[in-house]
């Protein structure tokens, strides 16, 4: 192996650069160490064939230049600042990126009808994947930001998270049990198997589950798993979640779960959780819920229909009269109807809350 050192410039043709005194050719290993000079450093040789490249623990590389064909695939160790790869990558066979901690990929990687798999770590991949192949995520978290190309399987292994805010097109997308997808970018076609789907952007994937966002995809199947929905107002993806579907939407029996993140809905409200593009039907339905169904949530009862919106969309109603908030915007007074959300003052029977945050935290029940 050439161990990078950094010792004379930050060049990797220059020969002092490395530890054995020459320059990388094809069919090196190289390793870029801890406690190096230059670890900010640069490809300028060209129309190089490697082996592999192994990054070490505790480093804070961001490499870029020409671009490479790589064999043997990469190891980025855990620890120091996100380590930054900006070098085009072209698969010369299958292999296996493991990284351990936080890795970008910040240009592009051609998988030249190969398998590449990500194993472990935090990947960011702001670069593209591009030409066909497979690509599998296997353990650990990715964030894709960039635009994905390539035809063929993008297949998301079981303990996995992706977050795709950026573009997936060609490829088929499939999720397995335990993973987390979510995202504010495009899916190409999904299918997903107990899988647990959160729309909205979420850059760390798996910790944020309430980021509000639309999530894309074309056709999409999921089969048990759940999808997570936020409600915070009045607006889908600024307010409240949704997924907009162009294709064909199969529900077999996933969980649905709404949360409400602030004041309750008004009765009578509407949410989109579901924009079914063209005419097709929704074909199936989420557990326990067929065509006209209630539930609720937080005191709140809601309405399903899955031929609602233009006729074939998935859409909530707040039904009836649910708890009423206090704002408290007018004035301390519970018989002003200002200060309570749903704009009327509570009468007998109603269930009242007190949120966090509002005016008029010291008021008076004037109501006789």
């Amino acid at each position: 192996p050439k161990s990078w050192t950094g010792a004379v410039s930050n060049l990797w043709s220059e020969s002092g650069n490395w530890h054995t005194g020459t320059a990388p050719v094809d069919g090196d290993v190289l390793i870029f160490p801890n406690g190096v000079a230059n670890q900010t450093n640069t490809n300028d040789i060209i129309g190089l064939d490697l082996e592999s490249v192994s990054i070490g623990d505790n480093a804070s590389y961001d490499i870029s230049g020409n671009a490479i064909t790589i064999t043997g695939g990469i190891t980025s160790g855990g620890g120091g600042s996100p380590k930054i790869w900006n070098v085009p990558i072209t698969l010369a066979a299958s292999q296996t990126f493991i990284v351990d901690g936080h890795l970008t990929l910040a240009n592009s990687i051609e998988l030249n009808g190969h398998t590449l798999t990500f194993d472990g770590g935090r990947s960011s991949i702001s670069g593209s994947l591009e030409g066909s192949g497979t690509f599998i995520i296997t353990n650990g978290s990715i964030n894709l930001t960039g635009i994905s190309t390539f035809s063929g399987q993008f297949i998301v292994d079981v303990y996995t998270n992706l977050n795709v805010a950026g573009t997936m097109t060609n490829s088929i997308l499939t999720a397995t049990e335990l993973c987390n997808l979510s995202g504010n970018g495009i899916l190409p076609i999904t299918t997903l198997d107990r899988t647990s789907l959160y729309p909205g952007d979420n850059p760390s994937p798996g910790v944020d589950r309430h980021a509000i966002g639309i999530l894309s995809s074309n056709s999409f199947a999921m089969t048990s798993g759940r999808i997570g929905i936020d409600i915070d107002g009045s607006a889908p993806g600024t307010d409240y979640d949704q997924l907009d579907v162009t294709g064909t939407v199969t529900l077999d029996n996933p969980q649905l779960r709404v949360s409400l993140l602030s004041l309750p809905p008004v009765p009578g409200s509407t949410y989109v959780i579901v924009a079914n593009d063209g005419t097709d039907a929704v074909i199936g339905t989420f557990n326990g819920l067929p065509e006209g169904a209630t539930f609720s949530v937080d005191g709140t009862t809601f309405q399903i229909t899955y031929v609602g919106g233009t006729g074939n969309d998935i859409v909530l109603t707040a039904q009836g009269v649910g708890p009423k908030s206090w704002t408290g915007a007018v004035s301390n007074l519970w018989s002003e109807s200002g200060n309570w959300h749903t704009g009327t003052a509570p009468v007998d029977g109603d269930v009242l809350i007190f949120p966090n945050g509002v005016a008029n935290q010291t008021n008076t029940n004037d109501i006789i």
